[in-house]
């Protein structure tokens, strides 16, 4: 089988990823797969398909507003309670203005 190193160019010029993400998501889910590429022998086939299956990116008011419900009733209700219960299901990039959450 022949696989081809996919660069993030190619992140980049993927209509579907540039319709679910922001550029700085883009170039975190670039560097996310490459750091697993390079984990495995055979490396990761570019499907950006299954990306926007497996990630969502959020702003904080729609985080609270699909996820707020795992914070307990007399938990304030701040960011930070919000990702840590987030990064104990599943992983989190925080980028400047928005978070990618791994499906879980």
């Amino acid at each position: 089988m022949i696989y081809n190193e996919v660069t993030k160019t190619d992140f980049h010029a993927s209509e579907i990823l540039r319709d679910s993400f922001s550029y700085d998501a883009i170039n975190a889910l670039f560097e996310w797969e490459y750091e697993i590429s390079n984990q495995t022998e055979n490396g990761v086939e570019f499907d950006p398909i299954a990306i926007c299956c497996d990630w969502s990116e959020y702003d904080e008011e729609d985080l609270f507003n699909d996820f707020g419900y795992l914070l307990d009733e007399d938990e304030e209700q701040e960011i930070n309670n919000l990702i840590k219960l987030l990064q104990n299901k599943t992983t989190v990039i925080q980028l400047k203005t928005t978070y990618l959450i791994q499906a879980f």
